[in-house]
């Protein structure tokens, strides 16, 4: 069955929307490159795109277009097109973290604790339903989520693209005091999961020294 979108576009005072209280990212994100494009983007030609909103008791909630209606802010417009639609607090969430996911706007940790919020925070679903929703793997969802046990300077490495999520997940369930042992060795010798894993077999067995190059983790 084909979907018609039936919502109403209207002109709507910004005064009177606000950002969704269930945000899908709630890190400060300062103004990036591509925010100060699409900032001069709208300048010269209009917002091409209007924003999803829904309508609560006392005015409107963003659902997508935070980019767009933060730049709108930034132009200092008084009233901004938008789509309005009636959602419930879980289908604004989903339309939210597709949106997202489909830009590749979030970092690993974000993913990770949006998923969290979906799971176990709300409890709107479980790993299996939130995968279908967003197009990936279940095995996504749950490394993504697994990632949350990692101390704080592990997922800053992450979050700073400095280890890759296949490593890091190397180190869930690994003691903290080991977890910076080999944190120090993957950022000094490029280690690859496979020496990741070998160090940590060896460990087991208090046959590593700290001095240990990827030469003797083969």
């Amino acid at each position: 069955m084909e979907f018609f979108d039936t919502s109403i576009v209207e002109q709507i005072e910004m005064k009177m929307i606000r950002s969704s209280q269930f945000a899908v990212r709630d890190r400060f994100q300062r103004l990036s490159d591509d925010d100060h494009c699409l900032i001069t983007s709208i300048r010269e030609h209009g917002l091409l795109q209007p924003i999803l909103i829904r309508p609560l008791s006392h005015g409107f909630e963003i659902v997508a277009g935070h980019r767009r209606f933060h730049a709108c802010r930034s132009l200092r417009w008084r009233f901004i097109p938008c789509k309005i639609r009636e959602l419930a607090d879980k289908e604004a969430y989903e339309i939210q973290l597709t949106e997202n996911m489909q830009r590749k706007s979030m970092d690993p940790i974000e993913e990770a604790e949006a998923f969290r919020r979906y799971v176990v925070d709300f409890g709107w679903g479980g790993v299996t339903e939130l995968a279908a929703k967003i197009a990936k793997s279940e095995e996504y969802v749950s490394h993504r989520i697994q990632l949350l046990k990692l101390p704080e300077e592990v997922k800053q490495h992450v979050i700073e693209n400095r280890l890759n999520v296949s490593s890091a997940l190397e180190l869930t369930g690994v003691p903290s005091e080991k977890q910076n042992m080999i944190l120090q060795q993957i950022n000094s010798s490029d280690l690859t999961v496979r020496q990741i894993r070998k160090m940590k077999s060896l460990m087991k067995t208090d046959t590593f020294a700290i001095n240990s190059g990827p030469d003797q983790i083969v």
